[in-house]
């Protein structure tokens, strides 16, 4: 290599050299930013449905929450105050 170098070919396979380099940095560049891109995008949507998937967990459980309600007043037969009246009124129990 150093008798090329010392000879004018030298520099020819030198600057070839250098363009195969350069053009594999301008590549390997290119392939990460593509990969960089495809990252951000999996990130952004990754949280998107974290968000989403949240939401509609809330959202199931004031449905479900709401549904016990009626059914539990329903099967209570009146309001919540009606009620509390009939326990004020109602005696305690002793225990013997």
């Amino acid at each position: 290599m150093a008798d090329l170098i010392g000879q004018a070919e030298g520099k020819v396979y030198f600057d070839k050299f250098r363009d195969q380099i350069a053009t594999f940095t301008e590549r390997e560049r290119t392939l990460m930013e593509i990969r960089m891109d495809n990252a951000q995008n999996t990130a952004d949507m990754t949280k998107n449905l974290a968000l989403l998937g949240t939401f509609l967990a809330v959202l199931i459980g004031i449905g479900i929450a709401f549904v016990l309600i009626r059914l539990i007043m329903r099967q209570l037969g009146g309001e919540p105050a009606y009620i509390a009246t009939i326990a004020e009124a109602s005696p305690p129990e002793t225990s013997l």
